[in-house]
């Protein structure tokens, strides 16, 4: 089209300077001849846009490099700056300038392009970088989660005392803060009309939190190590160790903050409220043993029996108590018993581990978060596998609600030393 112009100008000006015209004409032309249809095309670079993203599709497009010593390009992945260890290669044909990645759970993805040249060093193109924002990941290791339903929020802490608030409406993290302290298993309570956060302490304290902004509304001092806290009906029955390094169950005043009772017991126990009761408790500890305890309405205690099973372990970490109170389930197998300790069954789970669980009481299901991508749905009846669910991450703890699975998961195996960042999903 400039050529054409270009004549039409010089004939109908035949004594005109058509030098510069001459000069533009041929960058023009020399640009022009550096272009395919569709990338471009430079000998010493390569440039690589800036990606393109549909759902959890990611994809890199990037100039093609006209050497005729190429033999390949590599795509880079970076999810870690920081750690040269966590780039992932991509082999790509010479002929290629496009590829299509998965995106992975990480807060952010950075890619670059290397040509692998014959007898000569490699080309690096530009750095892209994309961060996510379909998913709220947080940098946390979760050891559980306590799941408010009147605010619909989750609380999710980890032994290092980094507690985070979760919107379950919206899958997003909307406070987080890091207490810089080992905290044991925490519960949840309503006292003066408020939500409280109850965290036990390594350090001898409990402190509370306001679940909403996560401000230190009060504390109270134990005098040693704190384990776990159950909060009902104004009173926080709490395990841990007295000054003498016995192993004891405390009741305790929230509004006086004073001691009610105690009981000794074997080991650290972490006792969860049966349903349906005012202060009778289900529980196991470290040691795989099971507990039953009652206080009575006033905090005081009245009775604790404990029992063991030979052929089992359990996890204290992960154990439910059933909706009608008469049995508990714990990981890693499942293993069902009575309130009288009494085995009753284990879920089939072949060489899954089960690490958390929750109840749908309507349609008789139990449903178990694995060391899997997914959680599985099993008979109330009869304790078969009635489905499979997949999942975005590892799931580390589920709650059921209003026909809504929740799960608190995380990006990589809980169980990883990598850097591990946990978030909402629901199903």
């Amino acid at each position: 089209m400039f050529f054409y112009i270009f004549v039409l100008i010089v004939k109908s000006n035949p004594k005109m300077n058509i030098k510069p015209f001459v000069i533009i004409w041929a960058i023009l032309c020399l640009c022009s001849c550096k272009k395919t249809s569709n990338n471009i095309v430079v000998s010493d670079k390569i440039v690589l846009a800036t990606p393109t993203v549909s759902g959890n599709k990611i994809t890199l497009r990037w100039s093609k490099l006209n050497n005729n010593a190429l033999i390949s390009y590599s795509l880079k992945r970076m999810t870690d700056t920081t750690n040269t260890q966590a780039i992932t290669s991509i082999n790509v044909v010479a002929n290629d300038t496009e590829y299509t990645d998965t995106l992975t759970l990480n807060t952010y993805v950075q890619y670059y392009v290397v040509a692998n040249i014959f007898s000569s060093a490699s080309i690096v193109s530009n750095k892209e970088t994309y961060a996510r924002t379909d998913v709220d990941l947080i940098a946390l290791t979760p050891v559980d989660a306590l799941y408010d339903k009147v605010d619909n929020k989750i609380c999710v802490y980890s032994t290092k005392g980094d507690i985070a608030v979760y919107d379950v409406a919206s899958k997003k993290m909307i406070k987080q803060i890091a207490t810089q302290a080992n905290v044991g298993y925490c519960d949840l309570g309503i006292y003066n009309g408020k939500e409280e956060l109850y965290v036990p302490r390594s350090d001898g304290w409990l402190f509370i939190y306001d679940v909403v902004t996560l401000n230190q509304t009060d504390q109270i001092n134990i005098g040693s190590s704190v384990y776990s806290v159950t909060y009902n009906n104004g009173i926080l029955f709490i395990s841990g160790n007295n000054t003498n390094s016995n192993d004891i169950i405390f009741s305790y005043s929230r509004a006086t903050k004073l001691m009610i009772s105690y009981q000794n017991s074997v080991n650290n126990v972490r006792v969860k409220l049966r349903p349906g009761s005012n202060s009778a408790f289900l529980g196991l500890d470290n040691y795989d043993n099971f507990y039953a305890c009652r206080f009575d309405n006033a905090g005081y205690f009245l009775s604790q029996r404990y029992g063991y099973l030979n052929s089992y372990t359990t996890y204290v970490s992960s154990f439910e108590i059933f909706q009608g109170g008469n049995s508990l389930i714990s990981a890693p197998d499942g293993v069902i018993v009575d309130s009288n300790f009494n085995y009753v069954s284990s879920l089939p789970h072949g060489s899954n581990t089960l690490n958390t669980f929750a109840f749908d009481s309507s349609v008789g299901l139990i449903y178990a978060g694995t060391n899997l991508k997914a959680i599985q749905a099993y008979s109330m009846s009869n304790y078969q596998l009635t489905q499979t669910i997949n999942t975005l991450g590892y799931p580390v703890k589920i709650f059921y609600n209003n026909d809504s699975l929740i799960s608190v998961s995380t990006n990589i195996s809980p169980y990883s030393t990598s850097t591990i960042y946990s978030f909402i999903e629901a199903y």
